[in-house]
């Protein structure tokens, strides 16, 4: 079964339409592994069938079947950000938005060793999916030569203002000038 790694932006607005392209996928055959942070570990569901496999695997070894369960349609990997504290002291007391930046910088280390483990582990990933405002994702994607797919968690407004801001700017729709990168 394909095993897709899956980084959501870590607040809840963007975890929960990850969940749902996940659900939508697990019918058609693909297993995920589904990064999340430390403190939003436990504010989510548990995977589909999450104690049906402990009970499954109990009632095989008492049958004496010696066929493996297959794996868990999702699987929950919590890596280790810093705190709001050191994200404020990082953006230099900077907004909300700033701070969250930091927060998601942190996790780079812990998910290039997630993927390096996954790479070449049981597990495996064939491709990674990741939420657009996690811009580091694919240097990562090509660094282990894993295909690399953008998830754009927001409505199709919000995106299409996202691509044409420049145009928007240049027409004199938005007080903002100059160019946007």
């Amino acid at each position: 079964m394909p095993n897709i790694l899956v980084m959501p932006f870590p607040l809840q607005g963007h975890i929960n339409p990850f969940l749902s392209l996940v659900n939508l996928l697990i019918p058609h055959g693909f297993t995920f592994t589904f990064v999340i942070t430390e403190e939003l570990a436990g504010s989510l569901p548990d995977p589909p069938n999450a104690g049906q496999d402990k009970q499954e695997e109990e009632e095989g070894e008492e049958e004496g079947e010696g066929e493996s369960t297959p794996p868990p349609p999702i699987r929950y990997v919590s890596l280790p950000v810093i705190s709001l504290d050191e994200a404020a002291r990082r953006a230099g007391n900077g907004s909300l938005r700033l701070q969250h930046v930091e927060i998601v910088k942190s996790m780079r280390p812990g998910f290039e060793d997630l993927v390096r483990s996954m790479v070449s582990g049981h597990w495996g990933v064939s491709s990674i999916i990741g939420d657009c405002y996690v811009t580091w994702l694919i240097e990562v994607a090509l660094q282990f030569e894993v295909p690399m797919f953008t998830f754009f968690t927001t409505n199709s407004h919000v995106m299409s203002t996202f691509l044409h801001i420049e145009e928007l700017i240049a027409h004199g729709a938005s007080p903002m000038s100059g160019t946007y990168t």
